[in-house]
């Protein structure tokens, strides 16, 4: 019987435009509803690569990326939210992750910009401190979810997500970025 992990980590951020940014992690199981878009997908080194979202792995597999809305639909290519809104990047990822003891050992990263480059987030290692890791077949699916809130009377704008996810205990990783437009 497979159990997925399921962390939930929020920080808040003020700067110009926002009232608060929100990360979450997931490990496990995807969501239920992969529905499709329009657009096909982008294909890079044999992955499916959804809503213009710029990745780079090193020595482990991607095979698919996408963002999700809070409600488990796939979000319109252009990547236009309604904020306050959840979105949830998810990398389906294959062989690469080196076991310790029959665990992976992965560190995450996110950080979140708005349109003039000031850091909103930086969270540079949510599992700095799990010494439990996880199984090889919930280190396969990686959610990492961003919420950000604007004031009500902000203008439309953009912000830049910046992630990375790699192996402590090797060279393996997958990192890139995405862009959220307000609407």
């Amino acid at each position: 019987m497979r159990i997925g992990i399921l962390y939930y980590f929020t920080f808040l951020a003020t700067a110009m435009l926002l009232s608060s940014c929100e990360f979450q992690c997931k490990l496990g199981a995807k969501s239920k509803d992969e529905s499709t878009v329009e657009k096909l997908p982008a294909q890079k080194d044999g992955a499916l690569v959804y809503n213009d979202i710029k990745v780079e792995t090193h020595k482990v597999q991607l095979k698919k990326a996408w963002l999700m809305k809070e409600e488990g639909t796939r979000l319109a290519e252009g990547n236009f939210v309604d904020f306050p809104a959840t979105v949830k990047l998810i990398l389906e990822l294959g062989e690469g992750w080196q076991l310790k003891g029959q665990r992976v050992f992965l560190g995450i990263s996110e950080i979140i910009t708005d349109e003039y480059e000031n850091e909103l987030l930086n969270e540079k290692d949510l599992f700095a401190n799990n010494t439990a890791g996880f199984t090889e077949e919930d280190a396969r699916i990686v959610g990492i979810s961003a919420s950000i809130k604007l004031n009500e009377d902000a203008a439309p704008t953009s912000f830049k997500v910046f992630f990375k996810v790699w192996d402590k205990n090797s060279e393996a990783y997958v990192e890139g970025s995405y862009s959220l437009f307000s609407k």
